[in-house]
């Protein structure tokens, strides 16, 4: 799990969500961007169309924050990075999601 000073915050997530960048996926996508912030932050975020009981959907938010924390120290310093998990993310491996959302961050040369 990634530390709460990494997570991005409701504020500052509704105040950084258009001047982001975004990296589509097959089962993700990716709003990223750099801001003035001291820290590097994440966001992972899953609907309740992607999966409808809340054991689900935080399962796919540790499966996310899990992969992201692997690449805690190759972000810049006030890098923001927002994942949204598609509607077949609540079905696929670890695996799969790991490659996935990999390959989007190595499309942002992280």
């Amino acid at each position: 799990m990634i530390p709460k000073k990494n997570r991005l915050s409701q504020q500052d997530f509704k105040k950084y969500l258009g001047k982001t960048r975004v990296l589509n996926g097959e089962h993700l996508y990716i709003r990223f961007g750099t801001v003035n912030l001291e820290n590097t932050h994440f966001s992972v975020v899953v609907s309740k169309k992607v999966a409808k009981t809340s054991v689900l959907r935080n399962l796919i938010k540790r499966r996310g924050y899990m992969i992201l924390s692997d690449y805690l120290n190759k972000f810049p310093k006030g890098f923001i990075c927002m994942v949204f998990m598609g509607k077949g993310s609540s079905s696929i491996s670890y695996a799969t999601l790991s490659k996935e959302l990999c390959e989007l961050l190595r499309k942002i040369k992280i």
